[in-house]
């Protein structure tokens, strides 16, 4: 957020001789000052309206009251105008655009930027993407192309011959398929309530995607009978998202937090069809490499969730989409300032 630091130099009562005085001072200062790139309009000393400069200064706001000029107050100001000058400037287009950044974090994740309480479920492990349902060409290009965003974004993939934990399924009857699962591995739902899975089964959507978690401890590790009681709070399930310290009672990180254990995308070849296959592969890609909230109201972002609601828009993968995923995978999956971050990534990345 863009703040100001400003400077206001005001007239001091004095008597006439001190004023010629204070003039001849005060000139080297305004000489450098109406130079600066920011100054629209300098007042001179003898104007009764004090003379106001801006310069962004991150979150400090300083205001310097020049209500007795000595030598050694004007060398101060000096320095400050010529420090201040050779500041970079942080533009209008910035502020802008963080807070887009923050707004499209915020609604995808479905929690503020500054939340300190609410964990992303990411993946802390390889993901094994297997391709099912399509003939051999379209499944070729789909796995590539999924394989593809994974190394672009830095998610870490499966060895071969890995145990798959991201389903990609294409069928032109998606309701009988996922309810022939749920009555022949109910558990495949993990401990979702009964309603829950209905309601995914029946909603109808171009891809449905059904994300299963797990707790996972702060090392990335599956929680067990082995984790020190002294690490939890509560029970090891009842206390997810639990906290760390950073040694002055402060939370700092989360000690235990879901993760994801694996993602079955399942796409309707009825709605989708038409549509370019590398496009609706870059939708599962953005989807399915962490848990966000697909029915976002992203208004004009940039984004492939938009596939769907905006047609021929976009072609594919945007800057924004690769930007966010590749925050999340430079980014501190137990720190309470993930989304910060992220934002912050993606705000350098969408600025170069």
């Amino acid at each position: 957020m863009i703040k100001y630091f400003q400077v206001s130099l005001f007239r001091p009562r004095l008597f006439p001789s001190q004023q010629l005085t204070l003039r001849s001072h005060m000139a080297p200062l305004y000489a450098i000052l109406s130079r600066h790139p920011l100054a629209s309009r300098v007042q001179s000393l003898g104007d009764a309206v004090p003379t106001t400069f801006f310069q962004n200064r991150g979150n400090e706001r300083m205001i310097l009251l020049m209500r007795h000029v000595t030598k050694a107050t004007l060398g101060a100001a000096l320095v400050l105008s010529v420090a201040s000058a050779e500041q970079p400037q942080v533009t209008i287009e910035s502020r802008i655009l963080q807070d887009k950044v923050h707004s499209f974090v915020t609604r995808i994740t479905e929690g503020e930027v500054a939340s300190f309480a609410d964990p992303l479920v990411v993946w802390r492990k390889p993901v094994c993407p297997l391709v099912a349902g399509l003939p051999a060409e379209q499944g070729h290009l789909v796995f590539d192309r999924l394989t593809a965003v994974m190394n672009r974004v830095g998610t870490p993939l499966g060895v071969t011959g890995c145990r798959p934990n991201f389903f990609v399924v294409a069928t032109a009857e998606p309701e009988s398929v996922l309810n022939g699962v749920w009555n022949r591995r109910f558990k495949a739902f993990g401990n979702a309530s009964p309603a829950l899975i209905k309601r995914f089964i029946e909603t109808p959507r171009p891809v449905r995607i059904w994300y299963s978690t797990e707790p996972t401890s702060a090392d990335g590790g599956p929680i067990g009978t082995t984790i020190p009681a002294s690490n939890l709070t509560g029970s090891q399930f009842d206390g997810v998202p639990t906290y760390s310290h950073d040694g002055n009672g402060l939370r700092h990180n989360f000690v235990v937090t879901h993760s994801l254990s694996a993602v079955v995308a399942v796409i309707d070849l009825t709605m989708v069809a038409g549509l370019d296959w590398g496009r609706v592969t870059d939708y599962v890609a953005m989807a399915g490499l962490i848990q966000i909230d697909l029915d976002a109201n992203l208004d004009a972002t940039p984004s492939i969730l938009r596939l769907f609601t905006t047609p021929g828009n976009p072609a594919g993968l945007t800057d924004w989409d690769v930007a966010f995923l590749k925050g999340v995978n430079r980014t501190d999956p137990v720190s309470f300032h993930q989304r910060w971050a992220i934002s912050q990534q993606m705000v350098e990345d969408l600025s170069h």
